[in-house]
């Protein structure tokens, strides 16, 4: 079940990159990609974000880890957001940020949903390594 789950995922994760580039092909304003990639980059920002925050009651080291993962995941978002174009990227991301914050704060802290946030961490961990924010060197 698992093992599907984290297919599950890695194919959505796939589906985002590949629409993003397919979009940036067929459309001449490479915008609803970037933005597509923008606000996957900015759900991995907000997930390490919280996770930090969770992890800061437990192990100072890890936090810190997950709290530069976060920073660099929103940087990346914010970049992509920007080279969408189109009115006021920064500020859409700006708010993107904040919903996304809000969403997955709820989420995270939801037992009912740890293997689906399991998935989600995992197709983050894609995502970032995908993306060159991870992993985080010393």
């Amino acid at each position: 079940m698992e093992a599907c789950k984290r297919l599950e995922g890695r194919r959505r994760m796939a589906a985002v990159t590949a629409i993003s580039m397919l979009a940036t092909l067929v459309s001449p304003d490479k915008a609803w990609a970037d933005r597509a990639l923008a606000i996957s980059l900015g759900e991995c920002g907000a997930i390490f974000d919280i996770l930090a925050q969770a992890a800061s009651e437990r192990a100072e080291e890890q936090a810190e880890r997950m709290g530069i993962a976060a920073g660099l995941f929103f940087d990346e978002a914010y970049g992509e957001a920007e080279n969408s174009g189109g009115l006021d990227p920064i500020g859409w991301m700006t708010d993107e940020e904040e919903r996304l914050r809000d969403k997955w704060g709820n989420r995270l802290l939801d037992p009912a949903l740890t293997d689906e946030n399991r998935v989600w961490v995992t197709d983050c961990l894609v995502l970032g390594r995908e993306q060159g924010v991870l992993p985080i060197i010393d």
